[in-house]
């Protein structure tokens, strides 16, 4: 799938690592882990659950992707967002950003 997104020049990153992490929560609970498990917990403590679940979520910042494991598995892919200038009827400069990604049907996991 593809996800498209109009922004300024400024601020996009913000817009992109949010539906980054949207992208990340949907993953999860398609394997059955819901969201608000992870309330209150460090970043350590997030670290062995996904460590003793087999999860692993592996970040590329050098294209700004990122890929979901589960116990060596491909789940999901969530692929760099590529960028396009295109200009407004004002001749103002602003993005076009796609954002491909995938997430494999996990029902055999909820059960």
């Amino acid at each position: 799938m593809i996800i498209e997104l109009l922004t300024d020049l400024a601020g996009f990153d913000e817009q992109i690592e949010e539906l980054r992490q949207e992208w990340i929560t949907l993953v999860l609970s398609s394997i059955g882990i819901e969201e608000d498990l992870f309330e209150g917990k460090s970043q350590a403590d997030l670290f062995d659950f996904f460590i003793q679940s087999g999860i692993e979520i592996s970040y590329y910042p050098s294209f700004k992707g990122t890929t979901i494991t589960l116990e060596g598995d491909l789940i999901g892919e969530w692929g760099g967002p590529e960028f396009e200038v295109q200009f407004d009827e004002n001749n103002n400069p602003y993005y076009k950003i796609k954002i491909e990604y995938w997430i494999q049907d996990q029902e055999e996991y909820n059960d």
